[in-house]
Protein backbone atom coordinates (compact mmCIF):
# COMPACT_ATOMS: atom_id res chain seq x y z
CA UNK A 1 0.00 0.00 0.00
CA UNK A 2 0.78 3.54 -0.52
CA UNK A 3 0.08 7.37 0.86
CA UNK A 4 0.03 9.79 -2.36
CA UNK A 5 0.16 13.19 -1.88
CA UNK A 6 0.54 15.33 -4.87
CA UNK A 7 0.38 19.54 -4.84
CA UNK A 8 0.34 22.18 -7.18
CA UNK A 9 2.47 24.70 -5.37
CA UNK A 10 2.18 27.49 -8.70
CA UNK A 11 -1.12 29.57 -7.69
CA UNK A 12 -0.92 32.72 -5.08
CA UNK A 13 -1.30 31.14 -1.54
CA UNK A 14 2.37 29.55 -2.39
CA UNK A 15 4.60 32.96 -3.82
CA UNK A 16 6.45 35.35 -2.35
CA UNK A 17 8.04 32.57 0.10
CA UNK A 18 4.83 31.49 1.15
CA UNK A 19 5.25 27.86 -0.10
CA UNK A 20 6.76 25.84 2.57
CA UNK A 21 4.56 27.82 5.29
CA UNK A 22 1.51 26.62 3.38
CA UNK A 23 2.49 23.14 2.46
CA UNK A 24 2.98 22.79 6.10
CA UNK A 25 -0.84 24.08 6.45
CA UNK A 26 -2.26 21.31 4.02
CA UNK A 27 -0.06 18.82 5.82
CA UNK A 28 -1.33 19.78 9.39
CA UNK A 29 -4.60 19.71 8.28
CA UNK A 30 -3.98 16.17 6.21
CA UNK A 31 -2.57 14.75 9.93
CA UNK A 32 -5.56 16.06 11.77
CA UNK A 33 -7.61 14.96 9.44
CA UNK A 34 -5.87 11.43 10.08
CA UNK A 35 -5.82 11.45 13.61
CA UNK A 36 -9.47 11.87 13.90
CA UNK A 37 -11.40 9.93 10.96
CA UNK A 38 -8.51 7.36 10.05
CA UNK A 39 -8.17 8.50 6.60
CA UNK A 40 -8.07 12.06 4.45
CA UNK A 41 -8.44 10.77 1.16
CA UNK A 42 -9.87 13.59 -1.49
CA UNK A 43 -8.67 16.85 -2.06
CA UNK A 44 -6.06 19.05 -0.94
CA UNK A 45 -6.89 22.54 -0.74
CA UNK A 46 -4.92 26.20 -0.43
CA UNK A 47 -5.39 28.60 2.02
CA UNK A 48 -7.49 30.77 -0.25
CA UNK A 49 -9.89 27.50 -0.77
CA UNK A 50 -7.90 26.76 -4.29
CA UNK A 51 -7.92 22.69 -5.18
CA UNK A 52 -4.21 22.64 -5.38
CA UNK A 53 -3.87 18.43 -5.31
CA UNK A 54 -5.03 14.72 -4.38
CA UNK A 55 -4.31 12.81 -1.32
CA UNK A 56 -5.13 9.19 -1.22
CA UNK A 57 -4.19 5.56 -0.35
CA UNK A 58 -3.08 3.06 -3.35
CA UNK A 59 -3.65 -0.59 -3.03
CA UNK A 60 -1.36 -2.97 -4.77
CA UNK A 61 -2.83 -5.09 -7.11
CA UNK A 62 -3.27 -8.70 -7.34
CA UNK A 63 0.73 -9.52 -8.80
CA UNK A 64 2.45 -6.28 -7.32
Amino acid sequence: MKFELKLKLDNDAFQNGNAPFEVARILKYLADQLDRNGSCDGLAFDLNGNNVGSVKYVFPKDGD
